[in-house]
């Protein structure tokens, strides 16, 4: 249908946003009045519907719904009850570690693993025996002795033993584990090949009965030379391997005494203790230690001989 101009009463063709005389300009409103004159006036029907489905009624399963109150409280609860059994946990574990680390059997290893690397020191000995005596100086010797243990390091020490009743000596030396022995008879120096464990227990901090097999417990503190040490009391029954006339027993052994540690310096300051064969005999041990660190000398002895036949 023409659009009559209003301004200039031309009229132009259908669609036309412009007067085509006068150039005036139509308007939406007008383009629109038309559009609705020439569909008669009819409104636009409503949108479809449909009828509602189940599924309309149910969230996505993506939705994220946020927890109750009491779930929530929950949750927190929970979590301050896992945290504070870790953290438990993680004290309990740090103590039992301390704990075990300083224990009295540690603390002698400790200190005997702190005496192997020290360039040098050492020990006044003396050994009462009664009845069946307990190491090899004592069976040398014929019961009790007292001496000197000199150490230079690891695997490398002498003890020169002199009897309390008679004018017997043992002078022994162990360098990486072989024995040489002072023949005091033809005046020289005899290698017996390997030292054996009783040869070598003389020597306490390398003795595995002390290190790994006694258990010990703290009994206070004690000043020994000055020092005040940490007491390590045992009291205990071991059944021992040894060997007489070429033949391994075992022996029932107890023994019970005390280790005094200086635990500011980390050294064994003494060794007082009793090894007993129940009905046979017993020993009294004392060691007494000092010269920390200074210089020792434990050297191979020169022309050390085999014995002879080599054994």
């Amino acid at each position: 249908m023409p659009i009559t101009c209003p301004e200039c009463g031309a009229l132009c063709p259908d669609g036309s946003r412009n007067c085509r005389e006068c150039y005036h300009p139509f308007g939406l409103d007008a383009a629109l009045a038309n559009q609705e004159a020439s569909a008669g006036g009819v409104p636009c029907g409503a949108a479809p519907t449909y009828p509602p489905t189940a599924r309309a009624h149910q969230p996505p399963a993506s939705v994220f719904r946020p927890p109750q109150p009491e779930k929530r409280k929950a949750l927190l609860a929970l979590g301050i009850t896992t945290a504070a059994l870790a953290v438990l946990l993680i004290f309990l574990a740090a103590w039992f570690l301390t704990q075990s680390g300083r224990g009295p059997s540690r603390k002698f290893r400790n200190a005997c693993d702190h005496m192997l690397e020290l360039q040098g020191w050492k020990a006044e000995v003396r050994v009462d025996s009664e009845d069946f005596p307990m190491d090899e100086p004592s069976f040398y010797l014929g019961q009790s002795w007292s001496g000197v243990l000199v150490y230079q390091g690891p695997d490398r020490s002498s003890l020169l033993a002199r009897s309390l009743v008679n004018e017997l000596s043992l002078e022994t030396r162990i360098i990486e584990d072989t024995l040489y022995e002072w023949d005091s008879m033809t005046r020289v120096w005899r290698n017996l090949g390997e030292a054996e464990a009783s040869q070598k227990g003389m020597n306490p901090i390398w003795n595995e009965i002390f290190t790994r097999k006694l258990s010990m417990s703290d009994e206070g503190t004690e000043t020994v030379n000055d020092r005040p040490c940490a007491v390590l009391g045992f009291d205990q029954d071991l059944e021992l391997k040894e060997g007489f006339f070429g033949e391994e027993y075992e022996v029932a052994c107890h023994y019970s005494g005390k280790i005094f540690v200086d635990e500011l310096n980390e050294l064994v300051m003494a060794m007082d203790y009793v090894v007993e064969i129940p009905g046979m005999g017993r020993s009294h041990y004392r060691y007494d230690f000092g010269s920390f660190d200074s210089s020792t000398t434990v050297e191979v002895p020169p022309g050390a001989a085999a014995p002879t036949g080599g054994g």
